[in-house]
């Protein structure tokens, strides 16, 4: 069994078929049940959400793979509705969306933020078959707003997030020349390849 965790890029935003995403071709491949727990559009704690159900919902007898996604994202339970929310900077389609880039958003901030949550998540995996992908190279970077708390967590998480030859899922799809839709997702042909590229991996798993 394959259990998938993340954002657009395992829902399967602008493709025709959402089981048409690299770790449902994986899942076909190896003739293997699939459940896709992804969403788009969410940032790093839902993602940490979809994690912890996960694990409670399938234990150690799936196979897990997880995309992180940028961390400029901002989740939240709105007052209101009680619902949850993500704030991103592509949207800016509310007064909430605004304030937050204004006056909260900061790079140090989402480092540190987001690191605890895939530092979690880490934690929670161990003994449990996972691979796990990211989608942004802040989640790692030591050039700008890396203190030691935040290199310890860096340090701490690197050995567990693979990547597609020293790219992420978008870079290695445009250094190939794949197709991609206006919303920065690589189309079919490019989760094509990235199954072929996975499916050694994962089945060795």
């Amino acid at each position: 069994m394959i259990v998938s965790c993340g954002d657009s890029f395992f829902y399967g935003s602008d493709l025709q078929d959402a089981n048409s995403t690299w770790p449902a071709l994986v899942a076909q491949r190896l003739d293997s049940e699939y459940h896709c727990l992804a969403q788009p559009g969410v940032g790093n704690l839902r993602i940490l959400q979809q994690v912890i159900e996960a694990l409670d919902r399938f234990g150690p007898r799936a196979t897990y793979l997880v995309n992180w996604t940028w961390i400029d994202r901002f989740d939240y339970v709105h007052s209101q509705d009680a619902q949850w929310h993500t704030i991103r900077p592509a949207l800016d389609d509310s007064p909430n969306d605004d304030l937050y880039y204004r006056h909260f958003h900061g790079e140090l901030s989402d480092k540190f933020r987001n690191l605890i949550y895939v530092s979690h998540a880490c934690d929670m995996m161990q003994g449990h078959r996972c691979v796990m992908t990211y989608m942004d190279r802040l989640l790692l970077d030591q050039q700008w707003h890396a203190p030691d708390y935040v290199q310890v967590l860096q340090s701490k998480i690197h050995q567990h997030l693979q990547d597609f030859d020293g790219q992420t899922f978008l870079e290695w799809s445009r250094g190939r020349g794949f197709a991609e839709s206006p919303g920065w997702h690589p189309l079919e042909a490019a989760h094509v390849a990235a199954a072929d590229h996975w499916l050694h991996r994962v089945s060795a798993l």
